[in-house]
């Protein structure tokens, strides 16, 4: 699934937009809300990824992974998707509860 960061704020498209509810996906959201992390569910185009500030796919065999885009810059390293990155690895083993 995919996810941007823009002014501190995670955003990720609905589940009503064909993405997957997947596992990996819930515990992001949930984490980001356990570490007080704007989050926020809305649909997406080329022009919100093209002005955001961190991108991110999360999945069970990638976890939380950082990704680029072919034609943007981003500005990294991309502090809150490795904040994530980092907490997700801490649940998985068992060293924090969501």
């Amino acid at each position: 699934n995919l996810f941007m960061v823009r002014v501190d704020q995670v955003i990720t498209p609905p589940l009503e937009s064909g993405c997957l509810p997947g596992v990996t996906r819930a515990i992001v959201i949930e984490l980001c809300q356990t570490l007080g992390i704007s989050v926020e569910e809305r649909m997406m185009n080329e022009l919100d990824l093209d002005d955001a500030d961190e991108v991110f796919l999360t999945s069970s065999a990638r976890e939380v992974q950082a990704a680029t885009l072919d034609m943007t810059a981003l500005d990294c390293p991309c502090a809150i998707t490795a904040r994530l990155a980092e907490a997700y690895t801490d649940l998985r083993r068992g060293e924090i509860k969501s």
